[in-house]
């Protein structure tokens, strides 16, 4: 529902008046307060159960478990469906009035059907589906109930306090909108409209409750059928062609390796290799290397280093005395 809020914010800014970005800017605030206290209530029950889909939560009275965050949640969920005195209520009156009074009654009625839509979703279905429910007798117990950390409820509670603050006292709020707010979310008719269509949503979630929870578990596609065509064809690009590939490579690598492992064990034999090579003589490197490594038969006398050195230090002292002079 991130999608169909920041829609209400899209639409205010659409049409433009300081009545209408005034609603998008308190929308925005308002939305950051209780989507904060939705996700963290979720969050508390993936945290507390370890399960995810609605379908493994519902008939597990989880009401007698999670009260606590029970009612975190539903201040979160009231807040969104523009319940009056809570926050969504004192933002969204604000952006379907300014379509009112702008001449747009189309767009008017789009978005008190989007209000219905989200009261009915995550205000009716998502909390009966996770916290009540009717059993069908596939249930088992969820008898390993992790305890909510306390700072997860300050959280939520915080939130939840500041969307009932916001609601109740919309002043501060509207003092801080960028140009001044004349508007009274609470006039009676804004309070009656709203409240009529939550009544009637709430009525036709009770007499349709059973074909509007009925579910099975399944992948909804939606535009993601296109991302998860074309990476199926990307993964199966990666586990062949390039696997094949990284083989080869780490086959290479390996046989690389291996062989500068064995020269270091005979670190002449690629000089002997290339003297056998120019003298002639017919010496493999498999040979060479089957041949253990001895530096006795490489250590030349130490007459020949002493004998290298005064010949080096002569033509050294050649060399200085003929540029000194």
């Amino acid at each position: 529902h991130i999608v169909s809020q920041v829609g209400y914010m899209v639409c205010a800014i659409g049409i433009g008046t300081e009545m209408a970005l005034n609603g998008a800017s308190a929308h925005a605030f308002c939305h950051i307060l209780y989507k904060a206290v939705l996700f963290m209530g979720m969050g508390a029950v993936i945290q507390a159960t370890g399960r995810r889909n609605i379908l493994d939560l519902k008939g597990r009275y989880l009401y007698r478990k999670m009260p606590i965050t029970l009612g975190l949640y539903m201040v979160g969920a009231f807040s969104i469906s523009a319940v009056p005195l809570f926050n969504g209520f004192i933002s969204k009156t604000i952006i379907v009035a300014a379509a009112g009074v702008s001449d747009m009654p189309l767009i008017e009625i789009m978005l008190h059907l989007a209000s219905v839509g989200t009261f009915l979703s995550v205000g009716l279905k998502l909390p009966w589906g996770v916290w009540f429910g009717k059993p069908d007798g596939s249930e088992d117990e969820i008898t390993d109930l992790k305890k909510i950390p306390v700072n997860m409820h300050l959280g939520m509670g915080l939130g939840a306090l500041l969307c009932i603050i916001t609601g109740i006292f919309p002043d501060i709020l509207y003092k801080i909108l960028p140009y001044k707010v004349n508007f009274h979310p609470y006039a009676p008719s804004h309070v009656v409209a709203s409240l009529q269509l939550l009544v009637l949503t709430l009525a036709g979630f009770c007499l349709y409750t059973d074909k509007l929870m009925a579910g099975r578990k399944a992948i909804s596609l939606d535009t993601d059928w296109f991302y998860r065509t074309f990476g199926r064809i990307i993964l199966e690009f990666c586990l062949f062609p390039l696997n094949r590939f990284r083989d080869s490579v780490q086959s290479s690598f390996a046989n690389w390796t291996a062989a500068m492992a064995s020269l270091s064990k005979h670190p002449y034999a690629l000089l002997e290799i290339a003297w056998y090579t120019v003298t002639g003589q017919k010496k493999t490197m498999a040979e060479l290397l089957q041949r253990t490594y001895d530096e006795k038969d490489y250590r030349l006398p130490i007459g020949i280093g002493v004998c290298a050195s005064l010949i080096f230090l002569f033509i050294y002292a050649l060399v200085y005395i003929r540029v000194a002079g």
